[in-house]
């Protein structure tokens, strides 16, 4: 089994965090531990791709972040 790559890891945040969610909650569905989310999580952030809702203490996908999921499934279909 191969470790997960950086790209692999922030969409696996991106896909976990579509439901609206906690830190927590995002690291259980997208396999890792807190420290490494937190880290991802901040560049994600910086790139525009993910946003925390200080009003719900939630963190969600921003709409260019649902781009770029929609993107990334399209090159795994064709590579599929």
């Amino acid at each position: 089994m191969s470790r997960r790559g950086k790209i692999e890891l922030y969409i696996d945040i991106l896909e976990a965090a579509q439901d609206r969610d906690r830190a927590t909650h995002i690291a259980n569905k997208a396999k890792t531990n807190y420290k490494q989310l937190q880290k991802s999580v901040e560049k994600l952030m910086d790139r525009g791709l993910l946003r925390f809702n200080e009003k719900s203490k939630l963190y969600e996908v921003t709409e260019h972040g649902k781009s770029l999921l929609k993107v990334w499934n399209k090159i795994l279909e064709m590579l599929d």
